[in-house]
């Protein structure tokens, strides 16, 4: 009978009070739900990611040279150092988009797209043999592929992706239009897309990424006997990428002994597809959330338990002097906790596993990832079953047990585990000489305060709240304020390049004769390495060389000085190429490898440069000495007098046809509005993902107000009859509730307010390196506060809105029949 009134009690005390155990249930909910989505994108997509990169035979690297045929990959194939290798044929050209727009697309030839060894094309049929693949944008194709007829073209599936690339609601059978460099127009059917794991996002690059077959290849301008960059797999050690560019240096010098040129080596991250390291960082920040989420909602389930005990102190009195013992009444509420946990585990499991498996939809879009099926992974329902179980009772041990070792003497002769020591505090004196206040304020005032231990729980997790919202809104500013300086880096409106180098006079001319244009400038440029003391050559070195007095470029700079007109061997390295090769320092003299000559050149400063790693800059008069193109140059820069994106896209398009009317080939056209947009496209996805997790935190924190002031409420019931009784009315009752709730959200959000400063600097800094390397400039945003303001002032009204209700409709014989 005795078990049987124990189970009685703990069913009563769920069921008795329904909205303090859904407090329960959803604080640890939320927590449960914010931890597992954020943990169930991680596994399946880090998994995905490396059954993706192990069945593509990823490249170990990509060696770009000139006039490579069959016989010479042949040989490379043949080096006991390479496992294999295989050759591909690319060329950039441009396709028509929406409104008459040319943007750039890539074209690889290949001769048989179900035989590509190395950096596997997937086709649909190999993609759909799960039953359902989740994706972004699915692989299709009009009919069986074998091989690509002349004027087929496909599409890697990113490409339709990425906004304004290519025709909006391109169809297969629709016909493109591609221009060559000549400038003649060809039209290309489409007939579907593939998947290629390891290749860049078109998003990111710019680019629509395309395949044709040879035949077509010759057609459009390229040629079907030589590749242009030859793929290989080590035969050892395929992780290790010293070992990867040792061997790639000496496939570049049996390159160079047969007579060819070598333009550059490119040595992925083994082990890892584009954008790995990216997500991995992203969502280690969102497990940060994830778990801090839990933590708040476990904070907010102590203080629901101290206030229930305290409520249920002399019931707990009453049950000791009856024979229970400390061990069985702390037992009841621990099973209190975990029947709640439990009911928060039916809630939180099937809604992680419906919204994660929508979000994979997204990221999968987003990463160029192809997820196989929709998973349920059984590690994060155990961890989320342990999660439930454990944390909430470890959580409130504290309180239950300091709850239950109360005397029966203390139970019965006093009420409530905190006791009432309201006016011993320094606060509590100074709120007792308020005298400027109505006596509504000052009884709200009075009543914040009387629990601080409670009071000082709940604003954790509206502070906490706080804090993420304004610092988040802060790394959107600082974004954006990063944006902007690595724009002003750049002070040209529009930007092209050539295929090969051009007379100067010949391009500038060109582009003078546009109205609007006002400036213009010619740049020469190539791909460089450094060769250390000891031979060993680094990575590849963009090399620009602008004019001497050049007003296209504003630069950064950290250490030195930027190139001055008396400059001959002087260059100007980037940070990104300090970090890599640390031994180099202003001052000192660099051997440069250009164009498979050496060369030396004084280091005169280090800049700082967003968005282009390895970059370094040369006067171009001395440069094109060195390289023997005095008076050439492969890019243009130009300003116009209307820059507003709509004229500038219109002004590009007038560049383009008069560099092609007069005989020049273009590779590529940008503008700085394209730039923007791409970079703009890349940081609201960033900021809207930790959004979403700050706007959860923001709910943990109006539950925890919402607990905290209906079990102000019930503790104050007597207190709320004896002022009925002496003349309060409703809506007097209701107004204190209100205030109070009110003045705990505005005193959170000034402690958000100045917390959200140094942290929202952390944060913007961890950003920064995780997408640049180096730290956002950091821009507090003043707006978010304000709009936190308003968030915070009606999380309390609404979470104060039914506790103040309830209080105003105690009757007077109720609240003094209250027990």
């Amino acid at each position: 009978m005795y078990i049987r009134s124990r189970w009685f009690k703990i069913i009563r005390d769920i069921f008795q009070n329904l909205t303090r155990s859904l407090l329960v249930v959803f604080s640890v909910a939320i927590g449960i739900f914010s931890v597992g989505v954020v943990f169930h994108i991680q596994t399946v997509v880090l998994n995905e990611m490396e059954s993706n990169y192990t069945n593509s035979n990823p490249a170990s690297a990509s060696v770009y040279a000139g006039g490579l045929d069959e016989k010479l990959v042949e040989s490379i194939r043949n080096m006991s150092e390479v496992a294999d290798a295989e050759g591909r044929s690319n060329m950039t050209l441009n396709v028509q988009a929406d409104n008459g727009e040319w943007k750039p697309i890539s074209i690889t030839s290949v001769r048989d797209i179900n035989d590509v060894r190395i950096n596997k094309i997937i086709l649909p049929a190999a993609e759909q043999e799960s039953s359902a693949t989740i994706t972004g944008q699915e692989s299709t194709v009009s009919e069986e592929i074998t091989n690509l007829a002349k004027g087929d073209i496909l599409f890697e599936r990113s490409s339709l992706n990425a906004s304004g690339l290519l025709p909006a609601e391109l169809q297969v059978g629709d016909l493109l239009s591609v221009r060559m460099d000549s400038g003649k127009i060809r039209e290309l059917r489409y007939v579907g897309t593939v998947y290629e794991p390891n290749t860049s996002l078109a998003s990111m690059s710019g680019n629509s990424i395309s395949y044709v077959s040879p035949e077509t290849f010759k057609w459009l301008g390229g040629s079907s006997d030589f590749y242009d960059l030859v793929n290989i797999v080590v035969a050892e050690s395929r992780l290790d990428k010293a070992h990867i560019v040792e061997v790639s240096k000496e496939v570049e010098k049996k390159i160079w002994k047969s007579e060819r040129w070598v333009l550059f080596t490119f040595v992925p991250t083994p082990g890892e597809l584009p954008l790995q390291t990216l997500f991995q960082s992203i969502s280690l920040l969102l497990s940060i959330l994830g778990i801090s989420a839990l933590i708040l909602g476990t904070v907010l389930v102590n203080n629901i338990i101290s206030a229930l005990l305290a409520q249920q102190i002399r019931q707990i009195g009453a049950m000791k002097a009856l024979g229970a013992t400390q061990g069985q009444i702390a037992q009841m509420y621990v099973v209190y906790i975990v029947i709640c946990s439990i009911m928060a585990l039916m809630v939180a499991v099937p809604l992680r596993y419906y919204i994660a498996n929508g979000l994979l939809g997204f990221v999968g879009s987003y990463l160029n990832l192809s997820i196989s099926s929709t998973t349920f992974p059984t590690g994060i329902l155990v961890a989320e079953i342990g999660i439930a179980i454990f944390v909430p009772t470890i959580t409130a041990l504290a309180p239950v047990m300091r709850g239950t070792r109360v005397t029966v003497r203390e139970a019965i002769s006093d009420y409530g585990m905190e006791n009432e020591n309201f006016g011993r505090s320094w606060i509590d004196r100074q709120l007792g000489k308020l005298r400027l206040f109505s006596q509504s304020i000052l009884l709200s005032l009075r009543n914040t305060f009387r629990q601080r231990g409670r009071l000082n729980r709940t604003l954790l997790t509206l502070i906490s709240g706080g804090i993420i919202f304004i610092s988040i809104g802060s790394l959107g500013d600082s974004l954006n304020k990063t944006m902007d300086n690595a724009l002003q880096y750049w002070q040209f409106d529009i930007q092209a390049s050539l295929t090969r180098s051009y007379r100067t006079t010949q391009i500038e001319k060109s582009a003078r004769a546009i109205q609007g244009v006002t400036d213009v400038e010619t740049w020469g440029g190539g791909l460089a390495r450094r060769v250390r003391p000891d031979d060993t050559e680094s990575d590849m070195i963009s090399l620009s060389a602008p004019p001497a007095d050049s007003t296209m470029i504003s630069p950064i700079i950290r250490a030195g000085r930027w190139l001055v007109p008396d400059d001959h061997n002087a260059i100007v390295l980037s940070q990104d190429i300090i970090q890599k090769e640390p031994d180099i320092q202003v001052g000192k003299e660099i051997t440069l490898l250009l164009q498979g000559k050496r060369s030396q050149w004084v280091v005169v400063g280090i800049a700082q440069v967003i968005g282009q790693d390895d970059a370094a800059y040369v006067n171009y008069g001395y440069y094109s000495k060195v390289v023997g193109e005095t008076g050439r140059a492969n890019t243009l820069y130009l300003t116009i007098n209307d820059q507003t994106p709509e004229n500038t896209a219109e002004m590009a398009k007038l560049v383009e046809a008069s560099l092609r009317q007069d005989g020049l080939q273009l590779d590529s056209t940008a503008t700085l509005s394209d730039i923007r947009q791409q970079g703009e496209s890349l940081f609201s996805v960033l900021i809207a993902i930790l959004r979403s997790m700050a706007v959860l935190i923001a709910v943990i924190g109006g539950l925890g107000l919402m607990g905290t002031m209906s079990i102000n409420v019930l503790e104050r019931t007597r207190e709320f009859g004896v002022m009925r009784s002496i003349g309060a009315t409703e809506m007097h009752i209701l107004r204190i509730v209100l205030i109070e709730g009110m003045m705990i959200g505005w005193m959170s959000w000034l402690a958000s307010l100045i917390a959200s400063v140094p942290l929202g600097r952390l944060v913007s800094n961890g950003i920064g390196f995780i997408l640049f390397e180096s730290p956002l400039i950091y821009t507090f945003a003043y707006a978010e506060p304000i709009y936190w303001f308003f968030i915070v002032t009606a999380l309390a009204v609404i979470s104060s809105a039914i506790p103040a209700w309830r209080a105003s409709n105690i009757t007077i014989r109720e609240a003094l029949s209250y027990e």
